[in-house]
């Protein structure tokens, strides 16, 4: 989702700032976009890219933050703990601090539809509803940014949908119909978003609003 979004915020001239764990991320020129090392497991990462973003004029900010964890109902504790520290603690501490600091026009969490109909894994289903529920918190407090939490259904060309099994991805086309969706057209609507959002003044009023695209089922 990642890539998708960065090429198309190129392409419209905006300034981007990405953020990266492994350096084989970086598939898009440097001189593109500003590149920015993350590591969500450690506190002095986080803080460091805080510290930095602080310091630059930031119009929007897109969280396309989230991962499955791959555990089952017997995980270790030890792998729990590190799973919800990283995408539940973690993951509060650097939206709060940056939407705090930043100020931005607009806040835009990518949830998912684990958020209303769950998850074949639990543990991802809760962090996503986390984050989704911590947005429409932040957005009773900051009454003068706009949030959107945009809850899409599978898409059909990302890593999370292209590792599940084979008979798991056919009984999900199944269900949708065959008209899953794809990056490009997730990325399409979040820039249509992005762009009608910071040419208009915050109207939330502290409320989160909660956008779905594509096909949901149970």
């Amino acid at each position: 989702m990642g890539k998708s979004v960065t090429r198309k915020l190129i392409t419209l001239n905006y300034k981007v700032i990405g953020t990266y764990r492994s350096p084989r991320q970086l598939d898009t020129p440097a001189e593109r976009i500003d590149w920015q090392y993350l590591n969500l497991n450690n506190l002095e990462s986080i803080s460091s890219f805080i510290t930095f973003a602080e310091n630059q004029p930031v119009d929007v900010i897109l969280n396309l933050i989230g991962s499955l964890s791959g555990l089952d109902n017997s995980a270790d504790l030890k792998e729990l703990q590190l799973y919800f520290g990283t995408y539940i603690s973690n993951q509060t501490i650097l939206l709060k601090e940056l939407i705090r600091k930043c100020n931005p026009r607009l806040f835009i969490n990518l949830s998912s539809r684990a958020v209303t109909y769950g998850s074949n894994d639990l543990y991802y289903s809760e962090a996503k509803s986390a984050t989704h529920g911590l947005t429409k918190s932040l957005a009773k407090v900051h009454k003068n940014i706009n949030f959107i939490n945009l809850i899409p259904g599978l898409i059909k060309d990302s890593t999370m949908f292209l590792s599940m099994p084979e008979q798991v991805r056919r009984d999900h086309l199944r269900r949708a119909g065959g008209k899953l969706l794809e990056l490009d057209e997730v990325a399409e609507c979040l820039m249509n978003l992005v762009s009608k959002s910071v040419l208009s003044k915050p109207t939330n009023d502290g409320t989160c609003l909660d956008l779905v695209v594509g096909p949901q089922y149970a």
